[in-house]
């Protein structure tokens, strides 16, 4: 194997899309075959935990490649383009806010960028891709999520010795992990509100995991109902964002606002 072949297998960071997909795997083995198939609590805490191991793992050797690899990428952001795709084709769309606004509609798509501003026509294309993005501070995050998370995984698998829905457990907490990483590693503010929403989902599964319990029940519907304060506020911003900058990826959108006063 050569330099550059050498080079090329440490590219941790190209497997980032990786990160997200083990844990939901586990969720969905859990939850979908656990009671069919009587999963032992073993071999579903062993799913669960190996999934998030190997999250954590993956993390590991993403950031440290990112930073510090042959072909280091620090402090530019990566966009990982496997496992990625054009997830919602918005097309044109008008800039109402901000310099630069205008009454025309933008320019046939497929003349930019998906989802990078076409400033001059006075509009955009608003196309929302799902991908993940690495960069210093999604870094730091990534492996918050999966090193704590993998600390808190271990202990439940004791700590919920004997309950019922053992694998019902695992499942919304493989979920749960997720939408974490789904909220800190996508790559534009569409993709961190479905993992603002899946965190919130995950928040009232779990705390009305005991739902025959009336005082289990009504907390995690106050959970629930309190996120859903916060998504107005988080539609509105995203909405001035579309309409200020025409896109919502964060590449886009930074590069756009560096140009602002």
């Amino acid at each position: 194997m050569d330099r550059q072949e050498c080079l090329s297998y440490l590219e941790m960071y190209k497997y980032i899309w990786l990160i997200p997909l083990l844990p939901l795997a586990s969720a969905a083995i859990n939850g979908i075959l656990g009671r069919r198939f009587r999963f032992s609590e073993k071999l579903i805490g062993g799913i669960a935990v190996g999934a998030v191991a190997l999250s954590f793992l993956i993390s590991l050797g993403a950031v440290y490649s990112y930073g510090f690899g042959g072909n280091a990428l620090w402090p530019n952001p990566y966009v990982s383009t496997q496992a990625s795709f054009l997830w919602i084709p918005g097309g044109a769309v008008r800039l109402t806010q901000g310099p630069g606004n205008s009454d025309q509609p933008a320019g046939e798509p497929g003349h930019a960028t998906p989802g990078a501003p076409d400033v001059e026509s006075g509009g955009a294309l608003l196309n929302v891709e799902w991908s993940y993005q690495l960069d210093p501070l999604s870094s730091i995050f990534m492996l918050v999520v999966t090193g704590v998370g993998l600390c808190i995984f271990v202990f439940a698998t004791g700590y919920m010795h004997g309950e019922t829905g053992f694998y019902r457990f695992f499942a919304y907490m493989g979920l749960f992990m997720f939408s974490m990483l789904v909220l800190v590693m996508g790559s534009n503010f569409v993709m961190m509100f479905v993992g603002w929403e899946g965190v919130g989902l995950c928040s009232y599964l779990l705390i009305g995991y005991y739902f025959n319990r009336e005082e289990a029940a009504s907390a995690a519907r106050k959970a629930f109902i309190t996120n859903r304060i916060g998504d107005f506020g988080f539609i509105l911003a995203i909405f001035g964002i579309i309409a200020t900058f025409g896109a919502t990826q964060y590449t886009a959108v930074m590069s756009r606002a560096a140009g602002l006063s």
